[in-house]
């Protein structure tokens, strides 16, 4: 099993180069076709692949916002961090992640 920033994602497309995935200390990113071709070459199969989903509250999302720069996601987290118990409530979130589960190829 491995979980990976996912190039394909709604996040990914909305936000290009301001996405929070895009880290230095990721150096190589996938999608669902390049994982795939990974596994593949590595003597693997991908037999299951979803989106990951992140139990997160505001205070996260807000650091995220301010980190990064992203300023409709920016704006829309200022204005409700300003909530006192909004900003304590935690919900499930797509951030752009797949979860992969591969499975060991039998060698011929």
């Amino acid at each position: 099993m491995i979980t990976t920033p996912n190039t394909n994602s709604l996040t990914a497309k909305l936000l290009k180069s301001k996405w929070h995935r895009y880290m230095l200390e990721h150096l190589v990113y996938f999608n669902k076709n390049s994982m795939e071709k990974l596994a593949e070459l590595t003597g693997f199969k991908v037999i299951k692949s979803y989106p990951c989903v992140k139990i997160v509250n505001l205070n996260f999302l807000y650091s995220i916002a301010k980190d990064y720069k992203q300023f409709l996601i920016s704006q829309a987290v200022t204005v409700l961090h300003l909530i006192p118990f909004i900003k304590k409530i935690n919900f499930p979130i797509l951030m752009g992640e797949l979860t992969y589960i591969l499975k060991k190829t039998e060698d011929k």
